[in-house]
């Protein structure tokens, strides 16, 4: 079981079928804006996943005093960073951290079973 925390609202998802139907929920409402979705462990480990564009990117951290991890990708594109908007604010990221979003919904998947980061990903500490 975990939160998702997004743009002043949260949902609590039990297994993977809420936590993808979600995710696609957000992502459908989010296509003129993408945004991040935070999503909360239980035992307050954090990741956050970009939704609503055709790439996303991941953050981890185990707790608020970090250490902080984001993902480290392979996706090719003309645009040097990508955007998401966090709690109404636009956040960028350098390109070369976005991955492929169904690589990002199973380390999200993951996450929901172990709380913990996903060895799918290649991260980077930051």
């Amino acid at each position: 079981m975990l939160t998702a925390e997004w743009d002043g609202k949260s949902e609590v998802v039990a297994d993977e079928g809420e936590l993808f139907a979600l995710l696609d929920r957000i992502s459908r409402e989010s296509r003129e804006a993408p945004l991040l979705v935070d999503l909360v462990s239980p035992d307050g480990a954090v990741l956050s996943i970009g939704v609503g564009a055709p790439v996303t990117v991941l953050s981890f951290s185990q707790s608020p005093d970090g250490p902080y991890y984001s993902s480290r990708g392979q996706v090719e594109a003309d645009e040097p960073s990508v955007w998401f908007s966090y709690n109404g604010a636009p956040t960028e990221f350098q390109r070369h951290k976005a991955i492929d979003a169904d690589l990002a919904m199973r380390a999200a998947s993951a996450f929901l079973s172990t709380g913990q980061r996903s060895s799918l990903v290649d991260w980077e500490r930051v």
